[in-house]
């Protein structure tokens, strides 16, 4: 397989996807990831894969690894991702958030927010992303994993890396939280 092959599996992709045929359509996927040399359109592939195992074959397994696989494409070449793409680039992120909620899968979230937040943490660009995510951990590990000193720390650097967002202590007391004695 080589870029020569796109025409073809383009044309594949197509007719399997007139015939819904969708287990066609994610093998002919998989060869274009294969063959695609820029990132983002590969991202943008195994997120078309991740949300056809969702949302078609009902194969959520695969739909999660599918996701990631994407996150790991869009996320490769931080510089690349400009603020129009951003958005795109974080729906796969939003699918795992959303199908390991509807789960209660709290240790697989913990490692998907952890995981999102080393794909960002290189690049100042992020601070206010990888904030918010790890907002979201610390809840996590306040609220269902009952992990008080990781949701402190997990606060308090999401302080650091925003710490004009005013916005944090909405809803709960997370100042009185990160204050308290530890």
């Amino acid at each position: 397989m080589n870029e020569d092959d796109v025409p073809r599996l383009s044309e594949e992709l197509e007719r399997y996807q007139q015939a819904n045929d969708w287990p066609k359509v994610i093998e002919t996927i998989k060869q274009l990831v294969d063959v695609e040399p820029d990132p983002i359109r590969r991202g943008k592939w195994c997120d078309v894969a991740g949300k056809l195992c969702r949302d078609e074959l009902l194969k959520r397994d695969d739909a999660l690894e599918y996701f990631d696989s994407a996150l790991d494409a869009y996320f490769m070449k931080l510089e690349a991702l400009t603020d129009a793409i951003l958005p795109m680039a974080l729906g796969p992120f939003q699918a795992i958030e959303r199908m390991r909620t509807d789960h209660s899968e709290w240790k697989d979230l913990d490692r998907a927010y952890r995981k999102m937040i080393v794909r960002v943490r290189s690049s100042a660009r992020f601070d206010r992303l990888q904030a918010g995510l790890f907002d979201k951990l610390a809840e996590l590990y306040r609220t269902r994993l009952d992990m008080d000193t990781s949701a402190l720390a997990a606060f308090e650097q999401a302080r650091l890396l925003d710490p004009k967002n005013e916005a944090r202590t909405e809803g709960i007391d997370r100042d009185g939280f990160l204050d308290r004695p530890r």
